[in-house]
């Protein structure tokens, strides 16, 4: 039986992408033995992903999470380093895939010291630019110097869009690249559902599902408008991540028609998605990572027959505006939303219903694809 191991430091959970991966990879290559190598999440949240399929096979390796004190999280990295090192010694992969700098030591010094013929495939969630690699920490930075030496021999480095991708490889204009690959991060087809329309006279009711920060989003800015709104627009949030701050913000405005929940497994967002009109992003773009972005959740939403409202900073949606259908995905001004007609947003008049295209299964078959034929 073939081998593959698959490294990504942070509990897979919280990356949706993966999961649609792994459920798409072990159906389609259920010949091929699968180890993943991932932490485990302090938290119990969320619950620990499965597959009902045999070739596949999870191991959790030390534990993450801001809450853990400085010294137990570079404790954690040695043990996840180490562990996966010597699991990859004595697993012996044909085909190594791993996401992120932050995952890759295991990775290269398998590939350097113990099978150079295995074969090295990499895929970025996120695009980091060279400045912020430098304002890295250590380990990121010293990681990534051993990857810019090994990249002339991977088979596969994919960022998730083509801006970022571009950004990356003029980044490393002196590499020489092997197969580079836009992969976008989209939900599946089971997510789908007919779109749910605003009437007139009922209460808009919007959704955010994400992590939320105060100074790099525009949480501030969108409360404030929904409670002036007194009633006819409601806001809910599902987020995982959401800073102190934020939680102070929210609280102080004493507003019943602002709600915060608390995240839910990846598998029931679609329920949840389902019964609200528009889904928004709120990021501010401070960094080129997400000046470069089509978030997932724009894709989640669209799917989920919402319309989507993202900031016009993000440069990166901008090419999923819709004029004549819908679900809309509109740009919106959001440092200056008491000039939105959201009224006029939000209504169908003249407009046709497009079914959505944006999911995983017409996308990660090129990366199964791409490894079944090396296995």
């Amino acid at each position: 039986m073939r081998k593959i191991a698959i490294i990504h430091f942070s509990p897979i959970e919280l990356y949706p992408p993966v999961m649609n991966f792994l459920n798409v990879m072990v159906t389609d290559a259920k010949d091929t033995r699968i180890d993943v190598y991932t932490t485990q999440t302090i938290t119990s949240i969320l619950s620990e992903f499965k597959s009902p399929l045999s070739n596949l096979n999870i191991v959790r390796i030390g534990k993450t999470g801001q809450q853990l004190g400085v010294l137990v999280r570079y404790w954690n990295y040695f043990i996840f380093y180490f562990g996966c090192f010597y699991r990859l010694i004595r697993y012996r992969p044909h085909t190594l895939l791993y996401y992120e700098t932050l995952s890759s030591l295991p990775a290269l010094l398998y590939k350097r010291f113990i099978n150079r013929s295995v074969r090295l495939l990499v895929h970025y969630h996120e695009y980091t630019s060279l400045e912020e690699y430098r304002k890295n920490m250590l380990l990121t930075k010293i990681f990534h110097r051993m990857e810019e030496h090994l990249y002339s021999s991977f088979i596969w480095i994919s960022h998730t869009n083509k801006t970022r991708l571009v950004n990356f490889m003029a980044d490393h204009a002196s590499v020489k690249f092997g197969s580079t690959y836009v992969l976008p991060n989209y939900p599946p087809k089971s997510w789908f559902s007919k779109a749910n329309c605003w009437h007139t006279g009922a209460t808009l009711r919007i959704i955010y599902v994400g992590s939320l920060g105060l100074d790099t989003t525009f949480i501030q800015e969108f409360c404030n408008w929904v409670k002036v709104q007194a009633g006819i627009v409601t806001f809910d949030i599902y987020a995982y991540n959401i800073s102190e701050e934020v939680k102070f913000y929210i609280s102080s405005l004493d507003s019943d028609y602002i709600k915060v929940y608390q995240a839910v497994n990846y598998v029931d967002l679609p329920d949840i998605l389902s019964n609200y009109h528009v889904g928004i992003i709120l990021y501010k773009g401070h960094i080129p990572n997400y000046v470069h972005n089509a978030p997932n959740k724009l894709f989640e939403y669209l799917a989920c027959g919402l319309d989507v409202w993202f900031p016009q900073q993000l440069l990166g949606s901008y090419e999923y505006i819709t004029q004549q259908t819908y679900p809309k995905v509109l740009m919106v001004d959001f440092e200056h939303l008491y000039e939105f007609d959201w009224v006029k947003a939000v209504e169908r008049k003249e407009l046709v219903e497009a079914i959505p295209e944006f999911y995983c299964e017409n996308v990660l078959g090129l990366l199964v694809n791409r490894i079944k034929a090396i296995l």
